[in-house]
């Protein structure tokens, strides 16, 4: 229940101000992603999650809004992927940017045309779930991951290809910093 008012209050927030506020601080998301996704395992613990990291993933990042982001794509990943096949989650820092990648097998492709539209609020996949916690989804969770990202100065993107599917968030390892300084 309380992820849903505050995903409400998120939502609202957005709509109302048009930006999400970060607490940033100089930080390592190799090991703020390792930690959530034990948490999302625990919750999990039908899903295979598996965990790759390649490259420098430190920057100015507000750690508990990625935590959030990410655990959105895994959520999502858990409630509409293939439950026999592994949810690939991939963290690449690079000099400028992290990149983080949630990979999934879907039973049906995703138009491009519906992907972009997950991002919008109040919308949802489908699922054959009959569980309440998927029931009492409102539909936003890629849309605030979304937010967070540009929060961040970076973006969203989806692709669905060869049966699988992969949302992820690009941000760029000192906007929220030259920010702060520039203000």
């Amino acid at each position: 229940m309380s992820r849903l008012l505050g995903s409400l209050l998120d939502y609202n927030l957005a709509k109302l101000d048009g930006h999400m506020v970060l607490a940033t601080s100089i930080v390592n998301l190799d090991r703020e992603c390792e930690e959530e996704l034990e948490m999302l395992r625990a919750a999990n613990p039908g899903a295979r999650i598996e965990f790759e990291v390649a490259g420098d993933c430190r920057g100015v990042f507000d750690e508990s809004r990625v935590r959030e982001a990410l655990g959105n794509l895994v959520s999502n990943a858990v409630r509409y992927g293939v439950s026999s096949r592994p949810i690939q989650v991939k963290v690449t820092g690079t000099d400028n940017t992290v990149e983080l990648a949630v990979t999934n097998a879907v039973e049906s492709a995703i138009p491009d045309t519906e992907l972009a539209l997950l991002f919008e609020p109040m919308r949802r996949g489908a699922t054959n779930s009959s569980r309440a916690e998927e029931r009492a989804s409102l539909g936003l969770g890629l849309f605030i991951t979304k937010e967070i990202a540009r929060a961040h100065g970076g973006d969203v993107r989806a692709v669905c290809r060869d049966g699988l599917v992969s949302f992820g968030i690009w941000l760029p390892k000192t906007k929220a910093l030259s920010d702060r300084l520039s203000t």
